[in-house]
């Protein structure tokens, strides 16, 4: 596999993780809305923390697309533990 398809896959992979990120948190908002007060402060605060850690996964995502092959290597073995924390945080939610 050449580096470029590597780099390639890798980008791939991680938007539609961004994506679905992007997607359970407007789904989580929209929720909110309907909560009463201490709820909804609670689920609020839960939210933030989701929308902390998928900032975090774009940025080292943004960060490793400048590095190279076997950046992504390393990286991705971390982003993929990162993103089955943000599925777990959901279920556990």
């Amino acid at each position: 596999m050449t580096d470029q398809s590597s780099v390639h896959f890798f980008l791939s992979w991680a938007k539609e993780r961004i994506d679905e990120m992007d997607a359970t948190l407007t789904s989580l908002e929209g929720k909110t809305a309907a909560m009463k007060t201490d709820s909804r402060v609670k689920a609020e605060e839960f939210i933030a923390g989701l929308r902390k850690k998928r900032d975090e996964f774009e940025s080292t995502v943004k960060t490793q697309a400048a590095a190279g092959e076997a950046a992504f290597d390393a990286t991705k073995v971390r982003l993929e533990n990162e993103w089955k924390g943000f599925q777990a945080d959901i279920k556990q939610y």
